[in-house]
């Protein structure tokens, strides 16, 4: 069942990929993963509710907060990984954006180990690899540049603002 899930999780991401470049074309990426973790919210809650949990349930208890800081890290760093998704779907289209995030198992690699000492067999590594060296390939070698003409974005509520564009709205508006 592991693999049929892993499996389902890939394709819908596919689908996701695909059908929110066709709507980043008239919404800003803030909005649209805003509407991601509100309907996430909403699904999951009912999903928790519909397997007995309690509204307060949701919240951890202190014998389930061991690793608070990691949840809370999890949490934040889950936040950013989304948005930056959504933004690269902008800035890249849903193919290239796509291509160049799969090679996340790499980065599982190395924080696992980093983080937590965990090691792994030599296939494992070897597939990492080939992941890594496709991504990169595709990066040096098969990238036109970026897909939208809003390069000079100055707005985080753009469509398509670039890194230092956002920062810089972020700045401004202290």
């Amino acid at each position: 069942m592991g693999y049929l899930l892993a499996f389902l999780a890939s394709a819908l991401w596919g689908l996701t990929y695909t059908l929110d470049e066709k709507v980043l074309e008239d919404l800003p990426p803030v909005k649209v993963y805003f509407l991601h973790c509100v309907v996430g919210m909403f699904i999951s809650g009912s999903v928790w509710l519909a397997n007995g949990g309690r509204p307060l349930g949701l919240l951890p208890s202190s014998a389930e907060t061991a690793n608070r800081r990691i949840l809370l890290a999890s949490m934040l760093i889950g936040c950013v990984a989304g948005l930056a998704i959504v933004i690269s779907i902008v800035r890249l289209g849903a193919s290239l954006a796509a291509i160049l995030e799969i090679s996340y198992p790499i980065f599982v690699l190395v924080f696992s180990w980093l983080l937590f000492g965990k090691t792994t067999n030599r296939s494992v590594l070897v597939g990492g690899s080939l992941i890594f060296l496709g991504s990169a390939i595709i990066i040096l070698f098969g990238h036109d540049g970026p897909k939208s003409s809003h390069a000079a974005s100055t707005r985080l509520d753009d469509p398509s603002p670039t890194v230092d564009s956002a920062l810089e709205s972020v700045d401004s508006s202290d």
